[in-house]
């Protein structure tokens, strides 16, 4: 009996050392998980950190390319601008300088104007490619302004978006 005894204490020791290596071993697979866990959230969230700051590096870099698009567009008006006031001067040099012999000299000058104002009118679009160049630099600028204030002139938005790009009045001019 004492033999059967032992032997069951034995027996429960045993057991009873083999459940608790168990509960040992399972405790430190939980505890491998759970570190694995916080290792893979870490490297989630850097991984995260990585692409937002690329995605802001991007959207930054397309910022600058559309504001340079602006500007080549903005330069391209101004350019405009300045070959019609170019066509203008030389328009009211002919009015005054209209007499009979001189015709042909004024033929050679009304179609070396037609040529300018034909070159100019190929660019006209060049008002439309700014107006959606500067709407995507600056959220639908000329759409909330066409809503706001519908009655201003191209002229008159155009004159915002210049105020709104911070140029002087210089630039503007």
């Amino acid at each position: 009996l004492i033999y059967s005894l032992v032997a069951g204490c034995l027996l429960y020791y045993v057991y009873y050392r083999i459940m608790a290596s168990r509960k040992h071993l399972l405790m430190q697979k939980k505890l491998e998980l759970y570190h694995q866990k916080q290792e893979f959230q870490k490297e989630t969230e850097l991984k995260d950190k990585k692409i937002n700051l690329l995605t802001e590096e991007n959207l930054q870099s397309e910022l600058r390319h559309k504001s340079e698009e602006l500007i080549r567009t903005t330069l391209n008006i101004v350019r405009k601008n300045e070959m019609l006031l170019e066509i203008k001067k030389e328009v009211v040099g002919i009015s005054h300088s209209i007499h009979e012999e001189n015709l042909v000299s004024l033929r050679r000058k009304a179609l070396r104007l037609i040529g300018q104002i034909d070159t100019n009118i190929e660019h006209d679009d060049d008002l439309q490619a700014f107006q959606s160049t500067f709407d995507s630099v600056h959220h639908n600028f000329f759409r909330q302004l066409e809503e706001k204030y519908p009655e201003l002139s191209n002229r008159e938005k155009l004159l915002c978006a210049y105020i709104k790009m911070n140029l002087m009045s210089k630039e503007i001019a």
